[in-house]
């Protein structure tokens, strides 16, 4: 009788948490699946949104295009080397600096009117910074790019090595590294990716490898596609040389971040005199004061 209850109590409770299991996948599966139809339609509307805004900053960048095709050429590098390199990157850009000019004018104009300043050097002083933020911003990030593709590229000599230790030939080993580093080096990834594909549709391997260098005018980057170009060429063994340049990157890295561990002392000295000091008296000198207050209060002249 005893194990008839037990062998009832145990089905029952095993009924019940499959059943609920049952339902909780049911309504995990709907919600999934509404999620997906609900991020299509948020993606197109903001595909649509994001055309529109793109096309208008276009038109207002061709009506202040430079005549000259030096500036037009610099900024066309500079982009290039920064990771835009769309057709339209270039109208795109001016567009760009022409809303934040008349932005940054009409905001430095509210607040002097708040301020009761009124003087047209204010403004124009706004449309210059404004005109000039997204040529620093610019220039700023081809130079967090170029320090990337430095911190990223010992880890793809690496890679490539085992490549072509593997047995992997020349395109083969820079295209399986382009796959493999896709999370952990994803500037080179592209690059050595967009060079395999040049390489695939008949490009001669070494002008392939001189638009890489032109693409992103990086010194160490330079001096590693140089090594393989003579490997291309001559058909030398490159993995000693590669593995010494991997090492000397690493040295190198190594050196710059114990450059500026050693300048963060230096840099904490503002922070610390400034917020931390007075707070630091102030807990300390703080009760001592109060005590000596109410010590004055209590003297009898």
């Amino acid at each position: 009788m005893i194990i008839t209850i037990a062998v009832f109590i145990f089905m029952t409770v095993f009924g019940i948490i499959i059943s609920l299991y049952y339902t909780t996948e049911i309504i995990h599966q709907k919600n999934i699946l509404f999620r997906r139809l609900s991020v299509v339609r948020h993606e197109k509307s903001d595909h649509v949104y994001k055309t529109a805004l793109v096309n208008i900053f276009m038109h207002l960048g061709r009506l202040i295009l430079p005549q000259q095709n030096t500036d037009r050429h610099l900024i066309l590098e500079c982009l290039k080397r920064t990771g835009y390199r769309n057709e339209n990157a270039l109208s795109f850009f001016y567009g760009l600096r022409m809303i934040s000019a008349l932005g940054t004018a009409l905001l430095i104009l509210f607040f002097s009117m708040l301020l009761h300043v009124k003087s047209l050097v204010v403004c124009y002083a706004g449309v210059l910074l404004g005109y000039y933020l997204p040529l620093w911003l610019l220039k700023w990030k081809e130079k967090q790019r170029a320090q990337t593709i430095f911190r990223e590229l010992p880890d793809a000599l690496d890679m490539f090595i085992v490549c072509m230790n593997a047995g992997y030939n020349f395109d083969r080993a820079l295209f399986r590294v382009s796959q493999e580093l896709r999370q952990i080096a994803p500037v080179l990834s592209k690059e050595f990716e967009r060079y395999f594909y040049e390489v695939e549709s008949g490009l001669p391997v070494q002008e392939a490898l001189g638009n890489l260098i032109n693409r992103n005018q990086v010194e160490e980057l330079t001096s590693v596609v140089q090594i393989l170009m003579q490997s291309a060429r001559f058909g030398t063994d490159i993995i000693h040389a590669l593995k010494i340049h991997a090492e000397s990157l690493r040295t190198k890295r190594r050196q710059m971040a114990e450059q500026k561990a050693a300048k963060v002392s230096v840099k904490l000295v503002f922070p610390t005199i400034l917020f931390i000091m007075p707070a630091m008296i102030l807990i300390i000198l703080g009760p001592t004061g109060i005590r000596f207050i109410e010590k004055l209060k209590d003297l009898k002249w």
